[in-house]
């Protein structure tokens, strides 16, 4: 047996028996994402792998949020899958409208409204959880890590709880020691450190989940597991298992997905240069030429795709683990947060080239048309399609079992 596929199976083996000693009888376990479909998305595809091994998984979200959740839990709860939805009474928030409560219905600028609603939902979720102690009583609550939640309660009762992250171990480790090193001149905001808040939230977990596998990025892995002191399971990459490009994730696409793939069909493999920036980048019009598709789009069904010979991304670490999944090789424009971190991570592997960076970054038109050719070209590009290759062997056999 490979030993990435080892890692894995032993990681879920033992968070699900670390889950299940907490129980005495069938466990119930409470997901809480953050309010936006990039964040959402892994955790709610984890929260179906655990289901399916035989455990209650309640998902928390708010009206507004609910379709999006419902749409991409429908075949899990179909097939029988113990999943329920759990929707918290929306907080008055000023500044947002009715029926605003995610990243993606929001302007960059009031991006900033978005966590605090989402911190004022730990209220709702403390009255749920109140009226649960009994025989539904959760055994284990797993949240975003971007949820600084006190949980008092969850304190109060015992029940552990483990930070689920959307970064990557490398892209997380660089994050933790900036919070660690910015707190002494963080924001205060209501008496509490924004930083603070969530390094207590993490320091105060039984350990905490990554969407990446161990021969991806062992030694950040590893950092983590020294720096924190925590229990760190790899339990990526998070995606559907049984024909991930046919799977509904996030929302529905704004394209037929049969003509989308007739038209790839059409198109010479390796040929086609897949671009985007994921769901919370919006570019100027200076930056947006060539052929636009506003909306969703099935993202996994474009990547599986033999015609697909790159796909140019700002490194938002859903991304970047789907490409590394299905072997696509990368073209990256990091513009924010993680995402220079995931681009370097990706040039140091072996199976991406930079040609811009920042939100508001416009490319060199030499620029890019080198780094496509480079990445198309039968010659540099060939090593990268097949290390991207060795990486998605890898990646399947992380968690074949």
């Amino acid at each position: 047996m490979c030993k990435s596929h080892s890692d894995f199976a032993a990681s879920l083996n033992l968070l699900i028996r670390f889950i299940i000693n907490t129980s005495s009888g069938k466990p119930h376990i409470v997901a809480v994402p953050f309010p936006a479909l990039g964040h959402a998305i892994p955790l709610l595809d984890f929260a179906k792998l655990l289901a399916s091994h035989g455990l209650t998984v309640s998902c928390v979200t708010t009206a507004a949020n609910l379709p999006h959740l419902e749409y991409q839990l429908a075949q899990a709860i179909s097939s029988g899958l113990d999943i329920h939805l759990l929707v918290l009474p929306t907080p008055a928030m000023e500044g947002l409208a009715v029926g605003i409560e995610s990243f993606e219905q929001v302007p960059t600028e009031q991006c900033g409204l978005i966590f605090e609603l989402a911190v004022k939902l730990e209220h709702p979720f403390n009255r749920w959880l109140e009226d649960q102690q009994g025989m539904e009583a959760p055994v284990c609550v797993m949240r975003d890590m971007l949820l600084g939640w006190n949980m008092e309660v969850i304190q109060k009762h015992n029940i552990p709880r483990v930070v689920f992250n959307t970064y990557g171990a490398f892209g997380l480790s660089v994050m933790r020691s900036t919070w660690l090193s910015a707190l002494h001149n963080a924001i205060e905001e209501g008496g509490e450190s924004i930083f603070l808040g969530r390094l207590q939230s993490l320091n105060e977990s039984c350990g905490m989940l990554i969407n990446t596998f161990e021969q991806l990025e062992p030694e950040y892995l590893r950092h983590l597991r020294n720096r924190t002191g925590k229990k760190v399971w790899s339990v990526g990459p998070a995606l559907p298992p049984n024909s991930p490009g046919r799977a509904p994730r996030g929302k529905m696409a704004n394209i037929d997905e049969e003509e989308l793939l007739q038209w790839l069909e059409s198109q010479n493999p390796c040929s086609v240069v897949y671009i985007s920036f994921g769901s919370q980048t919006f570019l100027s019009e200076e930056q947006n030429r060539g052929l636009v598709i506003w909306g969703w789009v099935p993202q996994l069904l474009i990547l599986l795709h033999l015609s697909v010979g790159a796909f140019m991304s700002h490194c938002g670490w859903n991304s970047m683990i789907e490409s590394v999944s299905l072997g696509v090789p990368l073209i990256t424009w990091p513009m924010s947060v993680d995402e220079h971190f995931n681009s370097k991570l990706a040039i140091r592997l072996g199976i991406g080239i930079q040609v811009c960076e920042h939100r508001n970054g416009i490319p060199e038109k030499r620029q890019v048309e080198e780094g496509v050719r480079l990445v198309v070209s039968k010659g540099e590009g060939k090593e990268m399609k097949r290390d991207a290759e060795k990486l998605k062997d890898m990646a399947g056999k992380a968690v074949a079992e």
